[in-house]
């Protein structure tokens, strides 16, 4: 017989675990050579009552098949951890000293980290102390705290944790509005018990960066008088120009000198906000000749906060009609072409400790050359869609950051080059580009694709074809700007279509594929809506979403190698289009990145 299986007959058990009726027997030894709380125990029989009635009561949050699985695993050694079991399974091995359990817990929770859970995983470890657990997701929490906020569990954050974030200068935010829009949503949640924090959390947020605009709009909408009488202050010292108001000390608590410093900090942004926009790459008009452009291994640098333009790091490879993402705080720079040479190379750069052109870092190669393809991050890998090259027009590639590796994980309903890919809410849309099976004409195609089934299905239509155009993602909306149409003419045309009103039907018809959920999809607002259009026709431009705005960067004006220098804007909620600082040189076929 097996030591487990002595212990499920009950053969020369010498202690029991009491676990609210049900009643563990167990060896003494097996446990003391286990678990670092039992051999302290048994190693100090006259300090532990325990050892004089040879049992042991264990708390009522113990649940019995979690101490059977737990003494299974003590016994032989294995051990099914599941995202149902692991935090009973995680609290109760730190209690009992179970470290190499307690260690395997902790980095299943760390790779499940999500959007959607992080609060919860960062209050367990918090409650529970789990060090290195509460760590990293903290880290995450800060790095995604433009989305985190909007999620309703961030709402279940205890003050303490709330505090630290808002002290954080690690906050990845486009803006502070939206560390005072979550934390009055935190407030309204329960402001029976909520609202003593108010003056105190306001204090800590930088509130001299938000304008007397976003200021009205918060108190129209959180009707409390409370949170109106602690932003009017703020309000009227913008709107006038007047000093802004300093934090006031608590009732109970005097203003200390770190409260002053820290006063002085509030006017400046976080040392993480996303208030860096990277243009990179892409072609560069030649003064001389109306019809000649140069290939850029260039990248500049438009401060948000300064308005200006910096150059920053080249890179070693010309590249144009490449993709560029945000992936864990760092720039990947992938594919592209240079003189009609197609590549495969993918360059690395982290904004954070970029010293010079050494800090651009060569990692693993796609599996094949591709350019005017698209690109976007999906939980913790990078997807790249078609493209030009060969035999990547309708394959799929991952990059696994664990692996270090690229490989093929799927294939398009058809070849397309020239499109946008955007990813929302763990969907990715694949809008318009040109398919060499229709003769390399533009498409109004929008197809949704979900990467855990696999499955495409197609969406509505643009009402304009078009490809090579802008596309940003902004409140729940894709936007396509400009762009080439199926007569390969460039277009002023710009559309919206609604993702919140179809992202929930879509997910239940990629897990159901049934008729009722298909029916259900069938009366969303499945639809585009032309906005105002731009004032100058225009292709080939690059575009991103920054505090609540459209900006597009350079393209050309006709189907020419003619490159602009042109920055616009675009105000969803006046639908109108503003023009910008110009870039410091022209570029077409380029790439942006927000960070």
């Amino acid at each position: 017989m097996t030591l487990n299986q002595y212990r499920k007959s009950g053969k020369f058990c010498d202690f029991e675990l009491h676990v609210g009726e049900k009643v563990f027997k167990v060896h003494k030894v097996v446990l003391a050579a286990s678990s670092g709380y039992f051999d302290v125990m048994f190693n100090n029989k006259e300090n532990f009552i325990e050892n004089e009635e040879n049992k042991i009561n264990l708390s009522e949050d113990v649940d019995p098949q979690t101490c059977e699985t737990l003494l299974t695993y003590i016994y032989t050694g294995e051990i099914t951890v599941n995202a149902n079991n692991v935090q009973d399974i995680a609290r109760i091995s730190n209690m009992f000293e179970l470290m190499e359990l307690v260690e395997h817990c902790s980095t299943f929770l760390e790779k499940s980290i999500s959007k959607n859970n992080c609060i919860g995983i960062l209050r367990f470890a918090d409650f529970y102390g789990f060090p290195q657990l509460y760590y990293t997701t903290k880290r995450y929490v800060e790095y995604h705290f433009a989305e985190v906020s909007s999620e309703e569990e961030f709402l279940e954050l205890t003050p303490k944790l709330l505090k630290q974030f808002l002290r954080s200068e690690s906050l990845s935010i486009d803006h502070e509005t939206q560390v005072l829009i979550g934390t009055l949503d935190w407030i309204m949640k329960d402001q029976n018990d909520r609202l003593q924090y108010l003056e105190e959390f306001i204090n800590l947020i930088r509130m001299p960066l938000i304008s007397p605009v976003q200021l009205k709009k918060c108190i129209a909408k959180y009707t409390l008088p409370a949170i109106a009488d602690a932003l009017a202050p703020y309000l009227k010292s913008q709107s006038s120009g007047a000093k802004l108001p300093s934090p006031a000390p608590s009732s109970h608590e005097p203003m200390e000198e770190k409260d002053l410093s820290y006063s002085l900090i509030r006017h400046q942004a976080r040392m993480c906000s996303r208030r860096r926009v990277y243009i990179i790459g892409g072609l560069k008009h030649v003064s001389n000749d109306r019809q000649m452009s140069n290939t850029l291994n260039t990248m500049v640098k438009l401060d948000l906060h300064t308005g200006t333009w910096d150059a920053s790091a080249s890179f070693g490879y010309q590249r144009s009609s490449h993709c560029v993402v945000n992936f864990q705080g760092k720039i990947f720079l992938i594919g592209g072409e240079c003189d009609s040479l197609i590549l495969d190379t993918v360059q690395v750069f982290d904004p954070d400790t970029a010293t010079g052109e050494a800090t651009w870092k060569e990692v693993a190669r796609l599996t094949t050359p591709r350019s005017a393809f698209g690109a976007c991050v999906y939980k913790n890998n990078i997807l790249v869609f078609g493209g030009k090259g060969h035999c990547s027009g309708h394959t799929i590639e991952r990059y696994d950051p664990d692996t270090e590796e690229w490989e093929i994980c799927g294939t398009m309903p058809q070849s397309l080059q020239g499109m946008q890919v955007v990813e929302y809410d763990g969907l990715i849309y694949i809008i318009g580009g040109r398919s060499p099976a229709q003769g390399y004409n533009s498409l109004n195609t929008l197809l949704c694709y979900s990467p855990e089934t696999g499955e495409f299905k197609e969406l509505a239509p643009m009402n304009s074809a078009r490809s090579d155009f802008g596309c940003a993602v902004l409140h729940g909306h894709i936007y396509v700007i400009g762009g080439l149409d199926s007569n390969n003419d460039p277009l002023t045309t710009v559309e919206q279509y609604n993702i919140t009103e179809v992202c929930p039907f879509l997910s239940l018809v990629f897990c159901l594929f049934s008729e009722l959920a298909n029916s259900f999809f069938s009366l969303t607002q499945n639809k585009w809506s032309f906005l105002s259009p731009l004032k100058t026709r225009r292709s080939s431009m690059c575009a991103t979403a920054i505090n609540n705005l459209i900006y597009t960067f350079g393209g050309r004006q006709v189907n020419a190698p003619r490159c602009l220098r042109d920055v616009t804007i675009y105000d969803p909620s006046l639908d109108q289009w503003f023009p910008c600082n110009q870039m410091p040189q022209s570029r077409t076929d380029a790439a942006v990145v927000l960070i």
